[in-house]
């Protein structure tokens, strides 16, 4: 009887430290998402690179002038996904990044001024 007791608690200790350890697990990769703002500036993105977590939103804003972001898997092919939208004024365009990655982007119409970014996923 003494030997069969103490293997339980044994048994119990272990299941308690298992799912501990589980949910310690569990909570750094279930977050809350985050949402990220960048600003479409005359020649710029601001901040240019950006670092988030898994689940993430980014939204881009552009107050002025003609802009896009284009981040297809046409033009950068090593992006894990693909995303972009048009060329206009006024606009503010959001992407979820559900996949662990670099994505670049650039803008079309001011590429070769250097208009360009980076998010990392982690």
């Amino acid at each position: 009887n003494y030997v069969m007791r103490e293997v339980k608690w044994i048994l119990f200790f272990h299941v308690i430290f298992l799912i501990s350890c589980t949910k310690d697990k569990a909570e750094q990769y279930i977050s809350t998402p985050t949402f990220h703002d960048i600003q479409v500036l005359s020649n710029e993105f601001s901040p240019d690179t950006l670092n988030i977590n898994l689940g993430d939103t980014v939204k881009w804003t552009n107050n002025s002038g003609f802009h896009n972001i284009n981040a297809s898997l046409a033009l950068y092919p090593n992006n894990p996904e693909g995303f972009e939208n048009s060329i206009s004024q006024n606009w503010t365009f959001t992407h979820t990044f559900t996949i662990i990655g670099t994505y670049e982007y650039r803008c079309e119409p001011h590429f070769t001024m250097g208009m360009q970014g980076a998010i990392v996923v982690q």
